[in-house]
């Protein structure tokens, strides 16, 4: 019998049966009902609804249409599926987009298409995994006036244009314009809840005081805003929602109405102010600005102020219009308040603003004379004689007395006030510029006078400012009568090496910082070559530099004595003069302290040049003497190798190596050779007939607020 048809069938009855069985375990791919680019899109007719399905996850559906007229149109979603439409033109730059605009959660775009031109629509759903069914509305809308700018209606200024929202999310654009620069009022009339705006002819928008609701029941909008003469400007007009869930449609009218303005914008149409007669005032309008004019009988401090809830800033100007003095918050409340010098028979112009660009309101202005013994300036400062006491007093709020004196000595100086007035002191320089000085604004708790403590150049001109402690805010008045006196101060110490100090070794030397900026200079002949430590001592915070007989830093420091004191240690010659320089490290700090010279002994040297030489393959002792100590030795390789140096001991210690001209070598160093062991160990791979430098110093370093000393044993290796 032949077997081949039988095989033939259980092979295909098998085939069947696997393919039956992938059919049943398999994804196929979905049928798309719309294309997923712009060539594939699906034809859309003006008025027509198509139905889309989002079929899988990241699913783009298209559509085009082609307007045969010019227009406005919609293009919306349908459905409960929350779809996000994208608008395109032609060569398919998005021109439109948008998520919920529309009904619920679907998309609604409103735009003006162009006749015979091709557009797409672009539609997918919020969420990339998301899937569902919707619609796509496409429909023409009447429109009386254009959304765009330029392009919209005309409405006449003092005169009213009739409009109507079309439909949802519709907006019209309207233009004007301005024939004299000032007040401005643009409204709305009607029954719907509209929106109103203000920009100029590039679209950028205007400051304006805006109002969207003219009342609890009126829901039109009111603009009130000051404009240029001779100028274009673009209002545009919509609902006040943009949503077509709460938008409107409906009839409304526009007018623009040139304001009233009660002050001029400029100095040409300034109002006179009358000297101590309160004038009112109005800001009408967002950006108004009303101008003033003063001309003062006689010359003097006059005082120019407003009043009212109002936040208005004041900037005063003389007769070139040129500003020379400006204020918003130093009267009453956010008043303004500006005292200024003025000279007689001179014009000077003040000019108020609110202090919001938007914003609006009523206030008073009012200019009174002052009385002012001495004056603010630093160019008409008054002299006061050193040693002598002057009298003074603070006239009004915001007063300052400006007084001179000229130094004949350098040295320490005291200026101080005395009297029931709470005071403030400061001193300057010619140029107005702040000295380091020590200042004392209340000398005590029940004493409010100032001291100052300085330290002065000779045949220098200096400046002292007295006002009172609470300011020249009119919130908070503080006047006064005040006594001022200048005198020399006393010096313990040289403020140069001139007049430096002299002092021993083992001798502790009392100083005081009696002033900021004093500076005290000790003089120091060390009898026999070796290091020396200078200290200081105390709670003063002072810093120490010493100088070789040139006059050259040769050493400093700050910090590293105890608590915030110093510590400089140096090696010097015998025989020759050594300066130290004591000055707070604060340059307007004050305060005691003690210094204290010491002579130490060590074994070896803590320069390069004068290290102490060790023989590879023996041991040298050595002895880390005071704190801050470092011991230099140096040793000359034979042959290239790795070689290894070790300290022993119980002391704590640090190894650093170098060559001969200090610079670090590469080197594995161990500076703990183990928990218990705090020696060091540095193995490095060194050439043949070099010098090398090995630095040994206390692992606490050299502050002595963590002293460290001790004896130790150091070995090279080959």
């Amino acid at each position: 019998m032949n077997r081949k048809p039988k095989l033939l069938l259980i092979y295909l009855l098998l085939f069947l049966f696997n393919q039956s069985f992938i059919s049943s375990n398999s994804v196929f791919a979905y049928v798309d009902d719309h294309g997923n680019d712009t060539s594939t899109a699906t034809l859309i007719q003006i008025g027509q609804e198509i139905e889309g399905m989002i079929d899988a996850a990241g699913d783009v559906d298209y559509f085009k249409f082609i307007p045969s007229l010019s227009g406005y149109y919609s293009i919306e979603s349908t459905g409960s599926t929350n779809v996000v439409g994208g608008l395109f033109n032609d060569i398919n730059n998005n021109i439109k987009s948008d998520n919920d605009s529309g009904y619920g959660s679907n998309f609604y775009m409103a735009c003006y298409l162009e006749s015979n031109k091709c557009y797409y629509v672009r539609a997918s759903n919020y969420s990339y995994s998301g899937t569902g069914a919707y619609g796509i509305k496409l429909t023409q809308l009447p429109d009386d006036y254009r959304n765009e700018p330029n392009l919209g209606g005309v409405v006449p200024v003092d005169n009213e244009t009739s409009g109507n929202l079309d439909y949802p999310c519709d907006i019209d654009c309207f233009k004007f314009t301005t024939i004299n620069a000032g007040p401005y009022i643009i409204e709305s009339t009607g029954l719907i809840d509209l929106y109103g705006s203000l920009t100029n002819v590039s679209g950028s928008s205007v400051p304006t005081y805006y109002a969207n609701d003219i009342s609890s029941i009126d829901k039109n909008f009111r603009i009130k805003v000051t404009l240029a003469a001779n100028t274009i400007y673009n209002v545009y007009v919509r609902h006040n929602s943009v949503d077509k869930d709460a938008t409107g449609i409906g009839a409304y009218t526009l007018k623009v109405i040139t304001g009233v303005d009660d002050h001029g914008n400029n100095s040409a149409l300034s109002t006179n102010l009358i000297l101590n007669q309160e004038i009112p005032g109005n800001i009408e309008t967002g950006g108004d600005i009303d101008y003033f004019k003063f001309v003062p009988g006689t010359s003097g401090y006059y005082a120019f102020e407003s009043s009212g809830s109002t936040d208005v800033e004041g900037r005063l100007y003389d007769s070139l219009n040129s500003l020379i003095a400006s204020d918003s918050s130093y009267g009453i409340g956010n008043n303004f308040d500006i005292v200024k010098y003025l000279e007689s028979n001179k014009t000077y112009y003040l000019r108020v603003i609110h202090y919001l660009s938007s914003g609006i309101g009523v206030y008073g202005i009012k200019v009174t004379s002052l009385m002012d013994d001495y004056r603010n300036e630093f160019e008409n400062a008054s002299s006061v004689v050193i040693g002598s006491q002057t009298n003074g007093e603070i006239n009004y709020v915001g007063d300052f007395d400006i007084f001179k004196f000229t130094t004949q000595v350098t040295g320490p100086y005291i200026i101080q006030s005395s009297g029931t007035t709470n005071l403030t002191g400061s001193i300057t320089n010619t140029v107005g510029s702040s000295i380091s000085a020590y200042i004392q604004n209340d000398i005590n708790s029940t004493d409010k006078n100032f001291k100052i403590a300085v330290t002065l150049e000779a045949n220098k001109t200096y400046y002292v400012q007295v006002r009172h402690n609470n300011g020249g805010d009119r919130d908070n008045p503080g006047t006064g009568r005040y006594s001022l006196s200048v005198s020399n101060g006393s010096d313990d110490h040289g403020n140069s090496i001139m007049s430096a100090t002299y002092f021993e070794i083992g001798q502790d030397t009392q100083g005081n910082i009696e002033t900021g900026g004093d500076i005290d200079y000790f003089k120091f002949v060390p009898n026999a070559s070796g290091y020396y430590g200078f200290e200081s001592t105390g709670s003063t915070n002072v810093d120490g530099w010493l100088y070789d007989y040139l006059n050259t830093v040769i050493a400093s420091d700050s910090s590293y004595g105890i608590g915030n004191n110093f510590s400089i240690i140096k090696y010097l010659e015998a025989n020759k003069t050594y300066y130290l320089r004591v000055a707070h490290s604060l340059s307007s700090g004050i305060g005691t302290y003690v210094i204290k010279v010491t002579s130490l002994a060590d074994d070896y040297r803590n320069e390069f040049e004068n290290a102490s030489s060790v023989v590879i393959g023996s041991q040298a002792n050595g002895e880390i003497n005071y704190t801050g100590d470092i011991d230099v030795l140096r040793f000359t390789t034979q042959s290239s190798g790795t070689y290894v140096i070790q300290s022993s001991g119980t002391t704590d210690l640090i190894g650093t190596l170098t060559n001969a001209a200090g610079s670090s070598v590469s080197a594995t160093i161990q500076n703990n050779i183990s928990s218990t062991d705090k020696n060091f160990r540095i193995t490095a791979t060194l050439e043949a007939n070099k010098t090398y430098c090995v630095l040994v110093r206390h692992n606490n370093g050299g502050d002595k607020d963590a002293p460290g000393t001790g004896v130790y044993s150091l070995t090279v290796m080959f």
